[in-house]
C-alpha cells in the first residue's frame, strides 16, 4: 500500500473540467488489495508517512467497517486538480479513504489533507453517485479530517457523518437462539446542518429539527409540509431542502 503523496507524481492529475459519469473499469473483489486488522491504530492521523498497514482480516466479525461493501468507481477533487478512473472505498471505522487506480493493484491510503471531496457510485442504485466532502467545519475539531456525505447542497447543506463502533465478543459467553458470539461492528451516524455562516449543528432527521436549526427556512418548510408532508427519511428531508433552499 502506498501513500497518495508518493504516488501523485507517478499517476498524474487529470484536470477534467466536469465530473465523469461513466467509468470503464473492472471492479476487484470486495477485499482486493487489502485486509483489515482490528489492532491497527486506525484513528491515528498520518503525519506525512505510513504509520499503520491493513494486516490480517478479522476472522470472526459480524458487520463490516465500510460505507459500501464493494469497491466502486469514483473520482477525487484535489486542491490542484482531479483524479478520475479510480475505485474507492471509505472505511468508516478508521475514517480512512482508500483507492485503486485503473489498471493497478496497489491500494492507496489517501491523505485527507490533500482531498477536498470525492464521488463514488452507489452500489445500491444504477448510475447513482454519492458525494462526500471533507468535514472542514465540523463542530468537533477531531472530525475535521473526516469526510461527510452530502445529502443536500445549497445555502444550507444536509450532511451525514458515517462511523462504526466495535463491540467485542465476551470470552466464554453463552450463545442463545442461534446468535453468534463474534466481534460485532455496528453503524454509528450523525446528521448535521451546515449553515451559511459556516457553522454546523447536529440535527434529527425531521422537519421540526431542521426548521429550528435554520429559522429562515422555517416558514417555507411549514408551507411545503402543508401541501405535501415529507417523510423523515434521508431522501424525504433532502427533497424537502431541495425545494425550500432553492427558493431562498
Amino acid at each position: 500500500m502506498k501513500l497518495l503523496t508518493t504516488t501523485l507524481v507517478l499517476l498524474g492529475l487529470t484536470t477534467a473540467s466536469a465530473t465523469a459519469q461513466q467509468f470503464d473499469v473492472n471492479l476487484p473483489s470486495p477485499n482486493a488489495g487489502l485486509v483489515l486488522r482490528p489492532t491497527d491504530q486506525l484513528t491515528n492521523k498520518l503525519q506525512g508517512k505510513m504509520d499503520h498497514t491493513y494486516g490480517n482480516a478479522w476472522r470472526n466479525l459480524d458487520g463490516q467497517p465500510w460505507i459500501q461493501r464493494s469497491w466502486q468507481p469514483g473520482e477525487l477533487v484535489m486542491s490542484k486538480g482531479r483524479m478520475v478512473d479510480l475505485l474507492l472505498r471509505y472505511d468508516a471505522y478508521g475514517q480512512q479513504l482508500l483507492g485503486v487506480t485503473k489498471g493497478k493493484t496497489d491500494t492507496l491510503l489517501l491523505d485527507h489533507r490533500l482531498v477536498q471531496s470525492f464521488v463514488m457510485k452507489d452500489e445500491a442504485g444504477a448510475g447513482t453517485m454519492r458525494t462526500f466532502r471533507r468535514f472542514d467545519n465540523a463542530p468537533q475539531p477531531e472530525q475535521r479530517l473526516n469526510f461527510v456525505e452530502v445529502l443536500h447542497a445549497g445555502k444550507y447543506s444536509l450532511l451525514k457523518h458515517h462511523g462504526r463502533q466495535l463491540h467485542r465478543a465476551a470470552e466464554g459467553g453463552v450463545v442463545l437462539n442461534g446468535d453468534s458470539n463474534n466481534d460485532r461492528i455496528s453503524e454509528v451516524y450523525t446528521y448535521y446542518l451546515s449553515r451559511p455562516d459556516g457553522t454546523t449543528v447536529p440535527v434529527k432527521l425531521n422537519a421540526k429539527a431542521i426548521s429550528a436549526a435554520a429559522p429562515e427556512l422555517a416558514a417555507a418548510i411549514k408551507t411545503a409540509q402543508a401541501s405535501k408532508k415529507a417523510d423523515s427519511s434521508e431522501a424525504g428531508m433532502a427533497a424537502l431542502l431541495d425545494g425550500v433552499d432553492k427558493a431562498q
